[in-house]
Order: C-alpha cells, then structure tokens, then sequence
C-alpha cells in the first residue's frame, strides 16, 4: 500500500487518527535576504522541548499561529487563505524588520508557505513516552497532498497579531501573460547583453546614423537598427584573383561592417571575414580565387555548347561569358579541366550553310530514319530540323528536337538521326539540315557576379522580429 492510500485507508476506518496540521515558511535570499525556513504548528506536545512536534526529522515549533479558507469552493475561484500569527513577544515585527532592511516594504511577500497534513498515528515516534507511537507505525511518507502558497500581503500588524493573505502557487490574478510583452517592431531585449549578443564596433545613435564612439551608441529598439547590426550588407564591389581587397563599397556601407564579419561572393573562399577595413575597401582574411573579370582565349566545339580555354584557372560556375557565338546572357554551367560548358542547350550559331529535302519518317526497331530520296548536300553530324526550325528550348509543337544531328547516311537514300521525333511512323514533312560550323579561336569574357554580401540575414538575432532573415543573394 503506497503513503497516500494509508492515508485514505485510516481515514475511512471506523475511528481515524487524529490530523495535525504543520506549517513551513521559507524566505527567498533574493527578496528577504536570507533563505532561512520557519517550522511551526499551532498546538502543544508533552514531550518535546517546548511542546515541538517531529516530523520526518524535522521540528515543528508550537507558536499561537491560527490560518483558515484552505476550502476549494468549486465555483473555479481559488481559496485565498489567511495566516494571523501572534506578535505578542514582537518575533514577527524583529523578522518584518529584517526583511524588510534587503527589500523595503516587502513585508514577507513572496515568501513561500507550505500546509503539511498528516495523521498522528504516522508522525516520529520520539514524539511520545519511551519514543513509542502508541496509535500506529511512523511512516515520514504518509501525509495528505501538500499545499503551497505565497504571502501575498500584508492584512494587517499591531503588537498583538500579524495578518497575512495567502495566494496559490499557480493564481495567476495579477500576473500578466506571457511574461514579456511583445510589441510589433519593437525589441525587448536588453542592448549588448547575452540575449542581444551584439559586441561589434560599429556604433549608431538613436536615430540609426553611424556615429564614432561606444559611448554614444544607443539601440532605437526597432527593426531598422537590428539590421544595422545584424543583417547582411550587399555591396557591388570587385576583387582581383590573388588580392585581400575587396573593393567599391560605399561610405554607409562601411560604417555597418565589423571586423571578423564573414564574406560571400564570387571569388570569395569559404570562411573568409573582414580582417581590416579601410576607405572604399574591407581587407579580407583569405586572398581571392578568382577576380571579378577574366578574359581567355577559347575555342567553341561544334554544336556552340562548350568552349576550350587556354587556362580554366579563377572559372567558377555562375560567371557570365560573352565573346564571338556566343548567346547573351550565357553563363558557366559547369568546368571540367580546361572545357567550360555553358548554360545553353542550343546554339544557334552552330548552324551553317542549310539544304531543304521532303521527306518520310520510318520508325523500325527503336531507330527512326528520314527518308529523302536524295541525300545530296548532307553530310554526317549535320543539325536536322524540321520546317519551323530548331530553337533554343524546342518549344511545344515543334517536332524535331534541339542538337539533333545525322549519326549515318544508308544508300544515299535516308538518314539516321541521333533523337527520335515526335513524328509518327509513315509522317511526311519538310526536314532543313545546316552544316555544322567550325569555329575558330577567339577571345572571351568571363564576368562573375559583382553582389556580395557581408555578413548572412540569418545572423539576425530572433528577438521581437520573427521570420526575419533570409540569406543575401
């Protein structure tokens, strides 16, 4: 049988144990200066010095004490209990007075009282003649749930008795929530604190102007001053391959830039930071790359999809590349040693000198082949196409896909092509086949991206500014 059905068990016999009803109050060093806990019972004990009462080793002493409204109503209000306590010999004044000289005009609020309740057929056996319990075994786990309360005022104090009001542990009158409030657009937390957490040197007044000194730094508490210190600051800037500047930031930009802020952008090594700063520049802690434009000679293959370069040192994926056939708005999709292949799925550049023959599809054995009748003018690796042409993303409708190209020449009478059409088996159509160019080397340029950003949106602290961030790109 567990301790609170011993309890239940005595209660609901034909004659139960008497319940004595014990007291403990503990200060809060915080609030009352000391930690200290009082024991106390209202009653008397033959036994025990200065009829004190033992309970689980600890003494409860019989002081004049007298507390009611413990009682739950049902009606959902909670019980604010109240605790008059005898100030005859002035104990509570002498403690009032101590605690009061940590906290003014505390008067014990806060501190913590707790009812214990228990039978005395279970309390210790040094309570009785020959440390015997006449009434039953002791048991120190055998007590009624414990209730907790706080002071919550002071009623009353005169010489003779001290009032308190009691409220539960969990009475939420008067208490506001959540805890802090939040406000939108404004941050709660305390500036260069822990929670904050910023440490950098780059200082701004309350109206967000950069200004020179710590001593004249003020947080404005709002979004916009986060993001002076926190959040990523783009910049159109360049680098040169080799260099540790970073350059063509602006004055504003600057003043927002710490040292040891990290870095992201073309040329940029992985966890490079700001080492130094200095007019128009940052010094960064690793050398760059790649730089921000490179020129090569280079020579396109075939089909105008990827270019040979003399040195693919400083290439990264990304960079624009302009130059002779090549489209606008190409870019590096990726470098495999000294061949760049670009972003495109067609050039059509790549296409040269054309001959137009009608012609049949024949779709046997998972090959398709064109029949022409005449296969003069064409040669093997001519782009084929149908009458609408070949366009860069073949288009829905258009039947011949882009790069197609003839792979053999049977009779001089057909062709076998590289892609199967969407023409069915029997269709007729007019096919145009162009000659393959063959380009010849020239000089091209390859640009990367001149956006970088110091410091990343997601070292934005969350603060009172949920969902703000994001990575600079």
């Amino acid at each position: 049988m567990t301790a609170p059905e011993k309890v239940v068990s005595d209660l609901q016999g034909v004659a139960p144990s008497q319940v004595i009803e014990l007291f403990e109050l503990q200060l809060k060093a915080a609030l009352h200066g000391s930690n200290d806990i009082y024991r106390f019972h209202a009653g008397v004990n033959a036994k025990p010095a200065a009829g004190a009462i033992v309970w689980s080793g600890n003494s409860y002493q019989a002081y004049p004490v007298e507390a009611d409204g413990f009682e739950y109503s049902g009606e959902g209000q909670l019980p604010r209990p109240r605790l008059r306590v005898s100030n005859q010999l002035g104990l509570i004044t002498t403690i009032l007075i101590a605690v009061n000289t940590t906290t003014p005009g505390n008067d014990l609020i806060g501190a913590k009282l707790t009812r214990i309740r228990v039978l005395a057929k279970h309390i210790d056996a040094v309570n009785f003649p020959d440390n015997a319990n006449p009434y039953g075994t002791p048991d120190p786990t055998a007590e009624f749930p414990r209730e907790v309360y706080y002071i919550a005022r002071k009623n009353s104090e005169t010489r003779d008795i001290v009032e308190f009001e009691l409220a539960a542990a969990f009475d939420l009158a008067g208490i506001r929530a959540p805890r802090r409030l939040c406000i939108a657009n404004m941050c709660n937390w305390v500036y260069r604190s822990a929670e904050c957490g910023y440490t950098g040197a780059a200082y701004f007044d309350a109206d967000d102007q950069p200004v020179a000194t710590l001593a004249d730094d003020v947080c404005s508490k709002r979004l916009s001053s986060c993001e002076l210190r926190f959040a990523a600051i783009p910049v159109t800037a360049s680098v040169t391959s080799g260099s540790t500047t970073l350059s063509g930031l602006t004055t504003a930009q600057l003043s927002r830039v710490n040292v040891g802020d990290p870095v992201f952008g073309h040329g940029i090594p992985s966890g490079t930071t700001v080492a130094a700063k200095g007019t128009g520049s940052v010094t960064l802690s690793q050398a760059a790359n790649s730089s921000s434009t490179l020129t090569r000679s280079g020579t396109l293959s075939t089909n105008g999809l990827s270019l040979v370069v003399s040195s693919a040192t400083g290439l990264r994926p990304g960079m624009t590349v302009s130059g002779a056939n090549v489209p606008a708005n190409t870019t590096i999709a990726s470098v495999s040693g000294t061949t760049v292949n670009l972003s495109i799925a067609y050039n059509p550049n790549s296409r040269g000198s054309s001959v137009t023959r009608s012609v049949q599809a024949s779709k046997t054995g998972g090959t398709e082949l064109w029949l022409l009748g005449n296969t003069s003018g064409i040669a093997s690796n001519d782009l084929a196409g149908n009458n609408s042409g070949i366009a860069a993303n073949n288009p829905h409708g258009e039947k011949v896909y882009t790069n197609t190209r003839i792979t053999a020449i049977t009779a001089g009478t057909s062709v076998q092509i590289s892609k199967l059409s969407r023409f069915d088996d029997g269709d007729q159509f007019t096919a145009i086949f162009w000659q393959p160019v063959t380009f010849g080397s020239a000089t091209y340029t390859f640009t990367g991206s001149p956006r970088y950003a110091i410091r990343a949106n997601n070292a934005l602290p969350f603060g009172s500014f949920p969902g703000v961030g994001g990575f600079y790109a």
